[in-house]
């Protein structure tokens, strides 16, 4: 059982991004093939904390320093395709998105929030590993 904390992830909803990306993939690619999306494959939120916003996943992963131009961040993007042939994901990363500036952060949409102990999820030795270095992390700076 995890302990409980007081550490609020702030969850972010990239649906308008994503769509965007779709939307400019195609434009770039009108000889596309089938229908595409573009996913993410963690649930991604950012903590306040007193050196700033930090991100981190769902999978008990965070940026050691806050968001800056010298310690950007980036979120990797998968692009699926269905067809006829079948349904296919990028097996690397189709696309990557950088967070440079805290008001990038801002920017975009919040679709709620969850504790620290529920948003990272359970399963396995590693992901409660992360859940305790990330806790240990966020209690020394959170705000």
């Amino acid at each position: 059982m995890r302990k409980e904390t007081n550490i609020v992830v702030n969850i972010i909803d990239f649906t308008p991004m994503l769509e965007q990306i779709k939307t400019r993939y195609i434009e770039q690619n009108p000889d596309n093939k089938g229908d595409i999306k573009f996913s993410l494959r963690e649930k991604w939120g950012f903590v306040h904390t007193k050196k700033g916003k930090i991100m981190i996943c769902n999978e008990g992963v965070t940026s050691s320093e806050p968001i800056s131009k010298i310690s950007p961040f980036e979120i990797e993007l998968y692009k699926e395709t269905k067809t006829e042939k079948g349904e296919f994901i990028s097996l690397l990363p189709s696309y990557i998105i950088n967070i440079t500036y805290p008001k990038d952060i801002e920017e975009l949409p919040v679709s709620g929030q969850q504790k620290l102990e529920t948003f990272i999820r359970v399963f396995g030795k590693r992901l409660e590993s992360n859940f305790y270095i990330c806790k240990n992390f966020l209690e020394e700076i959170i705000i």
